[in-house]
């Protein structure tokens, strides 16, 4: 074996070795980041990909002012910030 191969040999009985990711640098600030496919770092990949996009954002929930009970369909009673309520709104999106 040519002693360039020899030196990335562990020593380790035939095995292969772990290997550790070179660190790289963010694309847009520079920090020191592990590789990934956007070669951006977690702070940059927030602030300049839109995750909600293409799902609604917004969206009309009807409640009964008189009962207080909500539209769903068929009408339901539940809690604002309540799990209920939660699941109203989910099946809406969806």
């Amino acid at each position: 074996m040519p002693p360039a191969f020899g030196a990335l040999d562990s020593g380790g009985g035939g095995g292969a070795a772990p290997t550790a990711m070179p660190k790289m640098l963010c694309c847009q600030c520079g920090v020191a980041i592990d590789h990934n496919p956007t070669s951006m770092c977690a702070q940059c990949l927030a602030l300049r990909v839109d995750v909600t996009e293409g799902i609604a954002t917004q969206l009309i929930v009807h409640r009964c002012r008189g009962c207080e009970r909500w539209l769903k369909p068929g009408w339901m009673v539940a809690d604002l910030e309540s799990a209920e309520l939660m699941t109203i709104c989910l099946k809406k999106v969806g």
